[in-house]
């Protein structure tokens, strides 16, 4: 493993965007940093993980009203708040007809982002245990 990369991967896990429109371009930087054994555990760990689509909407159409597509997606407190408003009277849940996909998405994103910023992490954990153990030995990196 290179170590001249370390600031490489320090300098993309620094720019992570706070906000969710710039973090699907971050996710895009940092899967093409990946090897390929990283991108099998990227792709292993983002099907476990990720929400699907159509189970959403059936959650949408079916226990909407009540928050169930809000949970499900981990928006606990939208969710309490349709459980005992009926989906604010019915508001909530009409207004979730436009913008469940991009709250999918958004979602998928994050999820995608927590990966791709775990396996740099490891990478540059590894990093410093090899520039540590070749410090200590006197050996060059």
């Amino acid at each position: 493993m290179n170590t001249e990369l370390a600031p490489t991967f320090l300098a993309y896990m620094q720019r992570r965007p706070e906000g969710d429109e710039e973090l699907g371009a971050w996710v895009d930087d940092g899967i093409a940093m990946l090897t390929d054994e990283e991108w099998a555990l990227f792709e292993k760990a983002f099907q476990r993980r990720r929400k699907d689509p159509a189970a959403c909407w059936a959650l949408w159409g079916i226990l909407g009203v009540f928050g169930g597509h809000r949970f499900f997606l981990g928006k606990s407190a939208t969710a309490i708040l349709y459980l005992f408003t009926l989906g604010m009277l019915g508001l909530g849940v009409l207004a979730d007809l436009f913008n469940l996909g991009e709250i999918i998405r958004a979602y998928n994103t994050r999820v995608q982002a927590d990966i791709v910023a775990s396996l740099i992490n490891v990478r540059l954990n590894e990093l410093a245990q090899m520039a540590a153990d070749a410090a200590q030995t006197g050996a060059s990196v």
